[in-house]
């Protein structure tokens, strides 16, 4: 079983000791200088897996208004020490992706966050790009 706990948008997230850290963290609104323009962003939140998972697939979506990029990536959780247990057989591992994301124009962009061993698209978050 894998579950979503929650995810976010941030300026900067990382993992250290097992704990995630973030800096202007779940914004809905981006202010942009200039166009076009190149962000630094983050995607950081906490799965809930059963224990006889090792690792997971994850995919960031990210749709600008009229392009679309994709990261792919493996949370592996056997890598990970002292990860939670929520007893029932689940423990909890945290995750942060930090990338670059083109922002060609103004607008909403909207970010997937997609468990590929789970059906469908596990969360929408979204910002607007707006003008200084």
């Amino acid at each position: 079983m894998i579950e979503l706990d929650y995810a976010f948008l941030a300026d900067y997230a990382a993992i250290q000791e097992s704990k995630l850290t973030a800096v202007g963290a779940s914004f809905t609104r981006m202010v942009v200088r200039e166009m076009p323009s190149q962000v630094m962003l983050s995607v950081a939140g906490r799965v809930r897996v059963s224990t006889d998972i090792d690792e997971l697939n994850l995919a960031i979506r990210a749709t600008a208004p009229h392009q679309s990029y994709q990261l792919d990536g493996t949370l592996r959780i056997s890598d990970l020490k002292d990860l939670p247990e929520y007893g029932e057989g689940k423990r909890g591992a945290v995750f942060a992706l930090q990338f670059s994301l083109p922002l060609m124009e103004f607008g909403t962009y909207v970010i997937e966050v997609d468990i590929l061993e789970t059906e469908g698209v596990d969360r929408v978050l979204k910002f607007e790009a707006v003008s200084l």
